[in-house]
């Protein structure tokens, strides 16, 4: 589109000591960034753009400065290092029209911990008032609705106020009908309105598990009972239901986003710690006989990872400095008495090995998700993600040293440091 078009007309003008690149090679990746340009929400962080990786290119992408707005890889790797400045100025251009989001420098809260990094970090100012906008409290109909309270929201942006949507969990009681049926709603980001709410599985152990956001395929997927279930974002309808073998207590589904047409949904399930959970590994994107041979909500693949309870898998995209890993903890072969571990899995079609598995210095489980950050941008290349997770300990009167928080190397395993942390989920 407009984009592809103004790289052409900027490279047909020279690019001083760079090779330009293949034409073929600029107008498909341009092309492919421009329509997903509207679904991918990425962060520039300062001091840091993706590495450069086009054969020719003279070398990294590289500003500096408080930069905070939508990334996608293909399209800062269209230019090298003499252009990046106006890379960075046609890409606010391009997406302000798109979406809005380099004006606003807001981006969508897509999973438990606001994206497939679980790191719930928003780079923006504090809300200037604590006086609501909207407060919900009914259903469509009017009846009162109970929240799931410790289950999280996911809120979808969109391209303004206006058609930005928020997605929670809660249980109605109509008169006349059964109680406690339970629902996902969509309120309008804008005044709270309630757009749809749609019927979803019984949770079983007050489960509290959080909707997560597939903006590619425009879905809001939730996970209740034994079902994990995806429903369009603008109607409500179901677009695909998927039964796993055990209940899933706690644990929030992942999607990633930069796999196209090949993006998964992983999620954990729970066996009330008789050491048979799995992880599951679920096709996200639309059937393509060649490129992704699978329907949506269809199992590729689940593999055992002993006990777990509310172990939500982690992601970091490619542009960020991932290395195509999926990471889970768990609560180990033993709650309370044996060290709980954290597995890190390739992204497969096919049912993979662990490429490393951390096991935990003392004998305490993980019963929540991880944080997987990108490399230091001010270290030197080539330096591996960072993982972080804190264990859980039964022992409520153990002092603060009953639980702890590691940091791991996430492309390797290897345990960098652990510290004594107070009992956690």
């Amino acid at each position: 589109g407009r984009l592809a078009w103004l790289l052409r007309r900027l490279l047909r003008r020279g690019l001083p000591a760079a090779r330009p690149l293949r034409p073929d090679a600029l107008s498909n990746g341009a092309d492919r960034c421009v329509a997903r340009l509207k679904f991918e929400r990425r962060q520039f962080h300062a001091g840091f753009l993706p590495r450069c990786v086009v054969p020719g290119c003279v070398g990294p992408l590289t500003m500096s400065g408080p930069f905070d707005m939508p990334n996608s890889g293909c399209i800062a790797r269209a230019a090298c290092v003499k252009w990046s400045a106006v890379l960075i100025a046609m890409l606010a251009a391009t997406t302000s029209a798109q979406t809005g989001f380099a004006r606003s420098g807001e981006r969508s809260w897509t999973h438990l911990g606001g994206s497939s990094r679980r790191h719930s970090l928003v780079s923006l100012p504090c809300a200037p008032s604590t006086t609501p906008t909207w407060v919900r409290a009914t259903d469509i109909g009017g009846h009162p609705i109970t929240f799931v309270g410790q289950a999280g929201l996911a809120v979808y942006a969109g391209d303004g106020v206006e058609d930005g949507l928020v997605f929670a969990t809660g249980r109605i009681s109509p008169p006349g009908q059964p109680a406690n049926q339970h629902r996902l709603f969509a309120f309008a980001r804008s005044n709270g309105a309630v757009r749809w709410q749609s019927q979803v599985a019984t949770p079983v152990l007050d489960s509290f598990s959080s909707p997560a956001l597939d903006e590619v395929n425009r879905v809001v997927i939730h996970a209740s009972g034994r079902r994990i279930q995806a429903f369009r974002m603008d109607t409500g309808m179901l677009a695909w239901d998927r039964s796993l073998t055990n209940f899933i207590v706690n644990a929030s589904p992942m999607v990633t986003s930069d796999r196209g047409p090949a993006d998964r949904v992983f999620i954990t399930d729970y066996d009330g710690f008789g050491g048979s959970s799995r992880l599951y590994c679920i096709n996200a994107d639309p059937f393509d006989p060649a490129r992704n041979p699978y329907q949506p909500g269809e199992i590729l693949w689940s593999y055992p990872i002993g006990s777990s309870s509310g172990n939500s898998v982690s992601y970091l995209p490619a542009d960020m400095g991932g290395e195509s890993l999926v990471y889970v903890a768990t609560v180990g072969p033993d709650p309370g008495f044996a060290p709980g571990r954290i597995y890190a899995f390739p992204i497969s079609d096919t049912i993979p090995s662990p490429r490393w598995t951390y096991e935990n210095e003392i004998p305490e489980g993980y019963f929540g998700g991880v944080c997987v950050v990108p490399p230091d941008p001010f270290e030197p290349p080539g330096q591996p993600p960072i993982l972080y997770a804190a264990t859980y300990a039964f022992c409520s009167s153990c002092g603060s040293d009953s639980a702890s928080l590691v940091k791991v190397n996430a492309r390797t395993g290897e345990e960098i440091w652990t510290v004594p942390a107070n009992r956690t989920q």
